[in-house]
């Protein structure tokens, strides 16, 4: 398929900037303690002192206006994006338009050469040159077939029954596995159950709090049906509250709905107050489009959310195979996460869904990997746990999640919480102030409840009736959302909101009243040899789980009580 020479068409492209006077003044309005805890500086600062300067886009608007095309710069002062038509940018890069190429039917991809001009690239930041335009009406992301594990040594058997009291509708719900008894009360926990076990049901709810709560729930491939939304608000008889769609650019239309999409929306409804608002930021999947920088974007223009939620895991060790500007794409989502933390907003991802085996739903090879971004370290990386009720919900027990050990007819499953050693990001300064071991960046550093026994209950699909899921895709909305209503209850009570929480959980530690330690099971299905829960940190389950009630009403003081600053 050829384009028109006419068409419109962009290339993306970071600036030379100083990262390493950003990443320093996070870490001062990070750290618990020091004169400027969660003082965090305007976006008009952020800008200001570690984007662009103005010389620099001066110079680039110059010469490309000069080609016929146009310099736009985004709010964070990080990257820009120069377009014009098809033919005016082949002239100005000094190569004949080659045209497009189809990816699986649904994606145009417009590839340009790999560097910039001599003209301008002095002022582009060492591997931050992005020379391909996506457009995408949507691709499915699809891995490889995982294969059961023949582990001989792998986590105790187990139910994996509910033996908590559940709200709502499950007790009514239809049968869970067929040919047995087994319902949805007794394979799944309700909302409620998991808001007690947590402690989130003590955050303040009423209004005040809602209207100052907010979320960015980053979509990559899978929307949302507002249909499953409902059914599930009405089962748990949850509050009302406000979701919205935006998109990146190149995405044509709302993406379709998905299970991955309607759980990060439903588990996000069961936590947050009446009156909140929740942004779901829609791109394609990163197999059609690799510039994964610009949904973090999109969550930091406009009214700034207290977090930001994701729910997907890229196998670190895959990025080159993927796409040539797949690293590329990650080390500029990694600069806007921690422009985004700057300004006082909490990123998470999911640190996946395969144990220690990080690669294995992508290629199949079960050797030791971590999912990016979780492991890059302006993101807060959220790992799995399976959690154990007594019957007034109260938290019992707590172990890595790891479903190899869960008994038929629901189990056994080869899914684990994410966990490990990076191999491509240095040891941030709050593990190495920790004393965690290693040179490289270990995840995850949280975990909540993501086993299929009891699992999560979902609406997807049009059938109109609930399933049973798992994953870290269900502990990385609860957790974003917990903490984004704790946000809107500081910016209520004239406080700031909390940014990158890593330094605090670490200063606090597994021994703390807010976190639970976890020291039983292990994440590793495939017999890799790492990792098992222990005491204090470990590569299974991170510091543990947050006791969400007493963390938010304990928090250590901002150095200034001020609102934050939103401009």
């Amino acid at each position: 398929m050829i384009a028109e020479a006419e068409r419109n068409v962009s290339i993306h492209f970071g600036f030379r900037r100083d990262e390493k006077a950003a990443d320093r003044d996070l870490r001062k309005v990070s750290t618990p303690g020091s004169k400027t805890y969660r003082v965090f500086p305007s976006r008009k600062q952020i800008r200001k002192r570690y984007g662009a300067s103005r010389k620099d886009i001066n110079a680039v608007r110059a010469e490309v206006s000069s080609a016929g095309l146009d310099l736009k710069m985004d709010p964070t002062g990080i990257f820009g994006a120069i377009s014009g038509p098809a033919d005016v940018m082949s002239s100005w890069l000094g190569v004949e338009f080659q045209g497009e190429f189809l990816l699986d039917g649904t994606t145009l991809q417009i590839g340009w050469p790999s560097e910039p001009p001599a003209s301008i690239r002095k002022f582009v930041r060492k591997g931050e040159w992005v020379p391909l335009d996506v457009l995408a009406d949507f691709t499915e992301l699809s891995g490889a077939e995982i294969p059961v594990s023949k582990q001989s040594e792998g986590p105790k058997s187990f139910a994996g029954r509910n033996l908590g009291t559940p709200k709502g509708c499950l007790k009514n719900a239809p049968i869970t596995v067929p040919g047995t008894k087994l319902g949805f009360a007794e394979t799944s926990y309700a909302y409620n159950q998991l808001n007690t076990a947590y402690g989130i049901d003590e955050l303040p709810r009423k209004k005040r709090v809602g209207r100052q709560t907010k979320l960015a729930i980053i979509a990559w491939g899978s929307g949302y049906s507002e249909e499953n939304l409902e059914f599930s608000r009405e089962c748990f008889k949850l509050p009302k509250m406000s979701f919205t769609r935006s998109s990146v650019p190149g995405l044509l239309g709302a993406l379709p709905d998905g299970d991955e999409g309607d759980l990060d929306v439903q588990v996000a409804q069961s936590v947050l107050p009446v009156g909140s608002s929740v942004d779901i930021i829609e791109q394609a999947p990163f197999t059609a489009d690799p510039r994964t920088f610009l949904a973090y974007a999109a969550a930091y223009r406009g009214e700034l959310p207290n977090a930001v939620s994701l729910s997907y895991a890229i196998c670190e060790l895959i990025l080159g195979e993927t796409s040539p500007y797949l690293a590329t794409g990650f080390q500029m989502a990694d600069s806007v996460a921690n422009r985004l933390a700057l300004a006082g907003v909490s990123v998470f991802a999911a640190s996946g869904d395969y144990g220690s085996s990080g690669c294995t739903n992508f290629t199949g090879d079960k050797q030791k990997a971590v999912g990016l971004p979780s492991s890059l370290s302006s993101f807060i990386a959220v790992g799995g746990s399976r959690i154990v009720l007594n019957k007034d919900n109260s938290r019992k027990k707590e172990y890595a999640w790891n479903d190899e050990g869960l008994q038929p007819p629901i189990g056994p499953q080869p899914t684990a919480g994410g966990g490990g050693k990076s191999v491509l990001v240095a040891k941030p300064w709050w593990q190495r102030k920790a004393g965690i071991s290693g040179k490289t960046r270990s995840v995850p550093d949280i975990s909540a409840h993501a086993s299929l026994g009891p699992g999560w209950p979902l609406w997807t699909g049009d059938s109109g009736l609930p399933t049973i899921v798992s994953g870290t895709s269900a502990a990385t909305p609860l957790l974003a959302a917990s903490v984004a209503t704790i946000g809107g209850n500081e910016i209520a009570q004239g406080r700031p909101t909390l940014g990158l929480l890593s330094p605090l959980l670490y200063d606090l530690g597994s021994s703390s009243s807010q976190i639970h330690d976890i020291r039983k099971g292990n994440n590793d299905p495939y017999d890799q040899g790492c990792c098992s829960a222990g005491k204090g940190y470990d590569r299974a389950t991170g510091l543990g789980s947050l006791n969400v009630g007493v963390f938010g009403n304990s928090l250590p003081s901002p150095a200034i009580t001020t609102k934050r600053a939103n401009g």
